[in-house]
């Protein structure tokens, strides 16, 4: 009688740790949709930077358009006309940025930011020179939402 007390106290701590872990992982998801639908759609930055458009558009497939267009022009596929794009994805207040490569061989790059959201303004912490070799100190770079 004392084992089978045991055994289902036991069952209750395990059930009990499972659901608390669920209810953990589904909280972080929800934040992480909030905060992507919050992001979709075209930001401008009055932050000027060599090479970089004023705009960066989030689009709901997680690709990041237009800001990165001066990456990688030579890096085409010539028969295919496939150059290099820009997705993201978003955990905690973080944004990481992969530059998918195709030409002259296949390479993804991460490079993860801090960023600040709200309704109408993204601020992503040391952002200016994204997948840069140069060794320029980076700055914060500013957005507001385009209507």
């Amino acid at each position: 009688m004392q084992t089978n007390r045991l055994i289902s106290f036991g069952s209750v701590v395990v059930i009990t740790i499972c659901l608390a872990a669920i209810m953990m992982l589904s909280s972080c998801e929800k934040e992480n949709n909030q905060a992507k639908k919050l992001l979709v759609g075209k930001w401008l930055t009055s932050d000027y930077h060599a090479g970089d458009s004023d705009t960066i558009d989030f689009t709901e497939d997680f690709c990041a358009r237009e800001y990165f267009g001066y990456i990688g022009a030579y890096q085409i596929i010539p028969a295919l006309y496939i150059g290099p794009y820009v997705t993201y994805s978003l955990s905690g207040n973080n944004i990481t940025f992969t530059l998918h490569i195709f030409y002259p061989s296949a390479e993804k790059i991460d490079e993860t930011f801090k960023y600040v959201l709200t309704k109408n303004t993204l601020t992503i912490k040391g952002f200016s020179n994204p997948f840069s070799d140069t060794l320029e100190a980076r700055s914060d770079v500013h957005f507001t939402r385009v209507e």
